[in-house]
């Protein structure tokens, strides 16, 4: 089991069109970031790993069409890796 924390810097990209905005392009913005994961790895055999792993982010105030705002991200992953 793996558990850690994160400390970093995001950015964050955006591209806009349509859906009820009357603005189309790309907009960005720089924050701090943090956040906490924790992860299993499982060894199957001597060929096989499986993985999965949880992360949350939080950003720092991002402003985006003119709004100010924070992202919460939640990231699930899992994987099965082979060894050669």
């Amino acid at each position: 089991m793996r558990v850690g924390p994160t400390i970093g810097l995001t950015l964050f990209d955006a591209e806009f069109s349509g859906y009820g905005y009357r603005y189309s392009g790309v907009e960005s913005d720089v924050a701090i970031t943090y956040g906490v994961g924790i992860g299993f790895t499982y060894h199957a055999n001597e060929k096989i790993v499986l993985d999965a792993a949880y992360r949350f982010l939080k950003t720092g105030k991002l402003t985006i069409l003119g709004h100010d705002g924070k992202v919460d991200a939640h990231n699930f992953t899992a994987s099965i890796g082979f060894k050669f």
